[in-house]
């Protein structure tokens, strides 16, 4: 039974796991892990990503958590000539803070425009709609239309579909990377 972690997009997370017996731990690694398949990819730290270990403890620890980041987490402890894991289930919901809740009536026109930040440079924007928790990359259409000049992105002819939530996945010139999130709301 996995062990069920919900997280607000944008916060931070621990999952942690902690060896209840042993002291000879031989070697910790944590995964991703796809139920389906029963593969596990390992995790490798980066700018989000963090593993702190210490004693019969250990730490997956998440930076601005993301959408993409729900899904299913293993560690595996060698210790003592044996084995053990962990399992944790990863809930990512929206966040409640929205950058420009947007009303709108049917039919109409709603822009969302993203803001940079004085010290650094957007090199890239990637727009999302938000549907069942689940961020899905936006296609340019006759209905959205993407402006990397501007920053923005046009929904034209809103529908009732189209009420929810939105986001921007905005990546700097230093590499580091920001989401915001926009709402239309009916």
């Amino acid at each position: 039974q996995a062990e069920k972690i919900e997280a607000v997009a944008g916060s931070k997370i621990a999952l942690n796991f902690e060896l209840m017996y042993g002291k000879n731990i031989k070697s910790i690694v944590w995964y991703r892990f796809d139920p389906k398949t029963k593969k596990s990819t390992p995790i490798q730290p980066s700018g989000r990503l963090a593993i702190k270990t210490k004693g019969t403890k250990s730490s997956l620890l998440m930076a601005r958590v993301r959408f993409v980041d729900a899904g299913y987490y293993r560690v595996l402890v060698k210790y003592m000539g044996r084995m053990t894991d962990g399992l944790f289930k990863v809930i990512v919901k929206a966040e409640p803070k929205i950058v420009n809740p947007c009303e709108s009536h049917l039919g109409g026109t709603v822009v969302f425009s993203v803001h940079e930040p004085s010290s650094t440079i957007i090199t890239k924007i990637a727009w999302f709609r938000i549907v069942d928790d689940v961020p899905r990359p936006i296609e340019e259409g006759d209905q959205f239309k993407i402006s990397d000049k501007d920053r923005q992105l046009t929904v034209s002819g809103v529908r009732d579909c189209d009420i929810g939530m939105y986001q921007a996945v905005l990546t700097t010139n230093e590499g580091e990377s920001k989401d915001e999130y926009f709402a239309i709301r009916s």
